[in-house]
């Protein structure tokens, strides 16, 4: 089937690597596709022994299908060339002509990856190999598909050509040598997403799943070695790599790291982000180095991973895992921040707390739901399963500590995410309110698309406005980032979409007004213009850039490349002394002052301006209401003494108390009340 009479796909010249640096060729011609027992003992003749010599790279190729020798490179995974192999292997006749000419048009053959998903998409084309040129196509049409009924005596007078060439044009056709090639319309899935660990067991070569752990020492120092090799390369071809990083010692020591904590997809994406040439072998000993150290990179959305992102979740003081339930909608868990216009934005509003059940959770709803006509959600039930409430717009099941709300468990997670799985409508049935169970409406990222197109060294992908955790929810699990962080692509097998990254970080950079009095405050230290009883202040200010910050960078970076490699369309001076630079993260602004070393945190600059402060000073009765509103009233409570503290726990306690002292809801008119905290 292959051309020349040959009987394997192609060949490749594996070389040592450290021996050609030494000036030897030393190698062997491999037939693909082979078998991990095969490439060892190839290994073993060419002298890679994995103590002295570890390292190859392929020198040259022998294809013997039309079209893939321009796309295999030096630095190919042995283990996706054998599965490209296998794959072309195993199809009969017809399909290879498809193959052939499909490569031919220059469609889905970019790289190894594309070839391999091309074999299993073959469906998409349709291949006529006795039809070459327009005449033939037009004839074809005309005489055997009975395109047009010609009189024998006008046959003579058809001119095939022009018709072939309407046909060509309308089917998007081509003609190769393999013959007339066009496109079905059926779609091109994706069945193999270039992650090798996806590479089905049966293709490997170059690991094997009985092979001998690492011991630790073996294991830091093929981590250290690969580190010190990465942090010279980066240092020698990326400038802004080198900014960031002056301390030699201090950036090997982060990328091993990195290495150590398994996060080797954000050094692969800086590496093909380079595009490489030569020195494309690091990316191999990156491949090398997760298989012999049981890198996984996978995203796992069943219960253990809702528990296990739970978990870490409540490591973090700033931030809460929270179910959402929106609806006609199933739950889903998320994580927002603890302020309350976080909790405030969710459910579209100001907000008010239930407590309605004995665990130590917290409904928190829109108080004015039911005013504003916000679409019923939920129904809240007795102990004699009566509805007596119902949760209008979306609302958020949260735990509580001491002092305020709190991440949920994992266990309530699970437990309310399944109490309220099933949305409800709601009617009037004999007079009474009767809840309905009804199928929740899927959530598709079709449904929610911007129109936007992200790119990235993978491919474009559309952007939609559901969350990553509405995503999982879905079925969609993380794929990559963006270069710089602001996108999540995820996927599911068939289909990828771009989501926000909530957690990327962006910054504005601030510079003084060009105002008489600027000389004031230009270029002085933060500490100086404090003790002339002067401040930071916004108002004094114009924004003269923003920008997305990659997952490594911070304030010096930003500093560095301002001063020496600035943007293209950044219009400001260099970065100096008074400039103020704002981090946005997670929903959370910070501004930093660029002070005579280094940065110092000015949370001054972002309090906004109160206009009324003179006039309230004159007229409030409490001076502890100087908020911008003129004359709250005088305070009525007295705060309480550090022995008569209050907490959620504590009201939760009185809630339940007066509900146990309420009498049970009558069956035609229930009215009980669910007790509730309005913040």
């Amino acid at each position: 089937m292959y051309n020349y009479d040959h009987d394997c796909p192609f060949e490749a010249y594996v070389t040592n690597l450290g021996k050609y640096n030494e000036g030897a060729l030393v190698g062997e011609w491999v037939k693909f596709p082979t078998t991990h027992e095969e490439m060892q003992e190839v290994f073993k003749r060419i002298g890679i022994d994995g103590v002295r010599y570890e390292e190859w790279f392929i020198t040259d190729y022998d294809c013997y299908v039309d079209g893939i020798y321009d796309v295999l490179g030096e630095y190919e995974s042995l283990d996706e060339l054998n599965y490209l192999a296998a794959s072309i292997e195993a199809m009969d006749k017809s399909d290879f002509e498809r193959f052939e000419a499909a490569i031919g048009i220059g469609d889905h053959a970019r790289s190894v990856k594309d070839l391999i998903n091309l074999t299993e998409n073959l469906d998409k084309y349709d291949i006529y190999p006795d039809v070459h040129d327009h005449d033939d196509l037009g004839r074809m049409y005309i005489e055997e598909y009975g395109a047009m009924d010609v009189p024998d005596h006008l046959k003579n007078y058809i001119d095939y050509e022009a018709y072939g060439r309407d046909i060509a044009l309308d089917e998007i056709g081509q003609f190769t040598d393999q013959g007339y090639i066009r496109d079905t319309g059926d779609n091109f899935n994706e069945y193999y997403d270039g992650d090798r660990e996806n590479i089905p067991e049966e293709y490997w070569v170059m690991s094997k799943p009985e092979a001998e752990e690492l011991t630790e020492d073996e294991k830091l120092d093929m981590t250290t070695e690969l580190a010190f090799d990465l942090d010279e390369f980066f240092r020698q071809k990326d400038p802004q790599y080198a900014a960031a990083h002056p301390d030699a010692h201090a950036g090997k020591e982060l990328i091993a790291d990195l290495l150590l904590e398994g996060k080797t997809a954000a050094i692969k994406d800086r590496l093909a982000e380079m595009a490489q040439t030569t020195e494309d072998e690091l990316v191999s000993r990156i491949g090398g180095y997760e298989q012999v150290t049981g890198y996984e990179a996978y995203l796992d959305t069943d219960v253990a991973a809702i528990r296990e992102k739970l978990e870490r979740a409540q490591e973090h003081e700033d931030t809460m895992t929270v179910l959402v339930v929106e609806p006609m909608k199933e739950p889903y868990i998320k994580e927002i921040g603890t302020d309350l216009s976080a909790m405030q934005a969710e459910v579209g509003g100001l907000i008010a707390a239930a407590y309605p059940y004995n665990d130590p959770v917290a409904l928190i709803c829109n108080d004015e739901g039911k005013i504003n006509g916000m679409e019923l959600n939920r129904a809240l039930r007795d102990d004699r399963g009566q509805i007596y409430d119902i949760m209008a717009g979306p609302f958020l099941v949260t735990g509580f500590g001491e002092e305020n709300f709190a991440s949920l468990s994992s266990e309530l997670a699970e437990k309310y995410m399944e109490h309220f799985r099933t949305p409800e409508i709601f009617a009037m049935v004999d007079g009474e309110i009767t809840a309905i169970p009804v199928p929740a409406e899927p959530i598709v990222p079709d449904n929610f698309l911007t129109g936007e197109r992200i790119e990235t060294p993978r491919g474009t992908f559309s952007l939609t406005t559901m969350t990553v955790e509405q995503m999982e929810s879905a079925g969609y699990g993380f794929h990559h980032s963006s270069d710089d962080g602001r996108f999540h692509i995820m996927g599911n097998g068939t289909r990828a979409f771009a989501v926000m990254n909530g957690d990327a970080r962006a910054y504005d950079i601030y510079q003084l007004k060009d105002t008489p009095d600027r000389r004031d405050y230009a270029f002085e230290p933060l500490d100086r213009l404090h003790e002339q009883g002067r401040k930071v202040d916004m108002q004094n200010y114009d924004k003269v850039y923003s920008g997305a910050m990659f997952p490594s960078e911070n304030l010096e970076s930003i500093y560095t490349r301002f001063n020496m490699d600035h943007p293209e369309d950044f219009t400001g001076h260099s970065l100096s002394v008074s400039d103020v630079v704002v981090i946005h993260q997670n929903g959370q602004d910070t501004a930093h002052y660029c002070d005579r070393f280094g940065f110092v945190e000015v949370p001054e600059f972002l309090e906004p301006e109160n206009y009324l402060k003179n006039v309230e000073i004159d007229m409030e009765d409490d001076y502890g209401m100087i908020d911008g509103i003129v004359n709250n009233g005088k305070k009525e409570v007295t705060p309480p003494g550090p022995d008569e503290k209050t907490s959620i726990r504590d009201r939760l306690a009185d809630a339940k108390r007066e509900c146990s002292e309420r009498k049970p809801p009558e069956v035609k008119k229930p009215e009980k009340n669910s007790p509730e905290h309005d913040l």
